[in-house]
């Protein structure tokens, strides 16, 4: 008996491990990705000598002490991809020229607030016995929730308890919990200490530093092309097929089932089951057309948010600037407006000088800051000269703001590229130009359960990734992906199976 035949659309990190996980249960897979490389968004391009990445500031699971650990092994992302872990997960300069660090380790951390805030030291210590709590967490992810017998929730019940009741009391946006704090200048500053959406959940602030201080947060030597290269390769010697330059057109659907799909010039693919896992919106609204929605569909798409729109500014310096942190987010006092509404007060920094980024002796810098979709789309349709002239003043206003603060930056550029979120869009067709699907925020974890992997009224169809769930990033697209694995192995009677590179 032949095995199934299943087609994914999208090379992205959770096409390539869903079909790694599918290759390793029998399972015959094709993956057809509209670019000429894989990796989607966790990519890296060269311009002028100087590689600039856009996918990977950390991964969680770089460290032994993490579940994650184990399952990126199984997809060949380690040992390939080596990882530091600094004492320093992160530097925060303020407005006031203050520098706050952001250490792995909670103690120091704990530490380095009550060296700004002496009187908040018990609410400092909730925070630091929270972080220690997730850290010292052992959760077992091996199976998926959606498989799980009574027995198996008692037991993962049993041994969570206490990191999902932290997280759970945790549930408080990052902007209210600052107001918590006696000290002004860490109410002020708390936002910009810890960057994230201030409507987030101060749980993600607890989760991320848990995992810096389990050693598990780490930070890449490679590129995130050769991250996604490194799962390419793992998925190809399972005998798995990856087609690039195949933008899929449509998923063809035949009663009620999907039955394969077309690509460029309408060339036929046939498949016993199709999954999708590129954008969420082109799915639906494109490739099939907007023909199985329903009231919970139509109010995702019409009401949650994506994540905040970027722009991207890469800057190639001829000279080795290790003197800057590897991670840090600048405030300063004069703002940029990045579009009609934004004006932006501070940005993060990505900063390279390992050569496999750049040639020895020189640095690249990736400056990371908030727009509006809408502005760079309009500029790109309807005024080609002002989206270049646009691109080019935010460049500038970026190099002035770290030229000011750092010194010889400015008069050391050779290469300059700037990516909007129309770029991000044209490159993956990314819904409203967003990297990480929906926004982590209070309205869109009320309404999660709106989200699904299946379409109403379609069989032989899975959608998987960044659209299917709230709160993004690689490792949440892999485990969706290891579990969607193990669904479809439980649908057809198949004990599941995962082995290590």
């Amino acid at each position: 008996m032949n095995s199934k035949k299943i087609i994914i659309i999208g090379s992205g990190i959770t096409g390539m491990s869903v079909g790694c996980y599918l290759q390793m249960n029998g399972y015959q897979t094709e993956i057809y990705e509209k670019e000429p490389k894989v990796g989607g968004l966790c990519t890296s391009w060269k311009k002028g000598g100087y590689t600039f990445d856009d996918g990977l500031t950390w991964l969680v699971g770089s460290g032994e002490r993490h579940i994650f650990n184990k399952f990126w092994k199984e997809l060949g992302v380690i040992p390939t991809i080596k990882f530091e872990h600094d004492e320093v997960y992160a530097k925060v300069y303020l407005k006031d020229g203050t520098e706050f660090n952001l250490y792995s380790n909670a103690e120091k951390l704990r530490d380095e607030f009550i060296r700004f805030a002496p009187e908040d030291e018990e609410l400092i210590n909730r925070i630091y016995s929270a972080i220690k709590v997730i850290s010292n967490s052992n959760l077992n992810l091996e199976k998926s929730p959606e498989l799980f017998t009574y027995e198996d929730f008692q037991v993962f019940k049993e041994t969570a308890g206490p990191y999902m009741k932290t997280v759970k009391e945790w549930e408080i946006k990052i902007k209210d919990f600052a107001q918590s704090f006696k000290s002004q200048f860490i109410r002020e500053n708390f936002k910009r200490i810890f960057w994230f959406n201030p409507d987030t959940y101060m749980a993600y602030f607890i989760l991320t530093l848990a995992w810096c201080d389990m050693g598990s947060c780490g930070y890449p030597l490679n590129s995130s092309i050769e991250l996604s290269e490194a799962i390419q390769r793992r998925y190809e010697q399972l005998g798995g097929k990856v087609y690039l330059k195949s933008p899929v057109e449509e998923i063809v659907v035949d009663n009620n089932q999907a039955s394969g799909i077309k690509i460029k010039k309408g060339e036929y693919k046939q498949a016993d089951l199709v999954i999708s896992a590129c954008d969420g919106y082109t799915t639906i609204y494109k490739m099939l057309n907007g023909r199985f929605v329903d009231d919970d569909i139509r109010f995702i798409y019409d009401n949650l948010k994506p994540t905040q729109a970027k722009i991207k500014i890469n800057l190639g310096l001829n000279v080795d600037r290790k003197d800057m942190p590897r991670y840090f987010n600048l405030s300063f006092s004069n703002t940029i407006k990045t579009s009609l509404d934004i004006e932006i007060d501070n940005f993060q920094v990505n900063t390279y000088s390992n050569q496999t980024f750049v040639k020895n002796g020189t640095s690249s810098l990736t400056v990371t800051i908030n727009t509006d979709y809408f502005y760079w789309r309009n500029l790109y349709l309807n005024d080609k000269k002002l989206y270049r002239v646009e691109k080019q003043r935010i460049a500038d206003e970026v190099i002035h703001i770290l030229d000011s603060k750092f010194r010889n930056v400015d008069n050391h550029i050779e290469v300059i590229d700037v990516a909007t979120p129309v770029t991000f869009e044209r490159y993956t067709n990314n819904y409203k130009g967003a990297t990480l699907g929906w926004e982590k925020e209070e309205h869109s974890f009320i309404n999660e359960k709106k989200i699904r992997k299946e379409l109403p009224n379609l069989d032989n169809f899975f959608m998987v990734g960044h659209w299917t769930l709230v709160g993004g990033g690689l490792p949440s697209v892999m485990l969706q992906a290891r579990n969607l694995a193990q669904l479809i192995c439980a649908k057809d009677k198949k004990v599941f199976s995962a082995v290590i590179s």
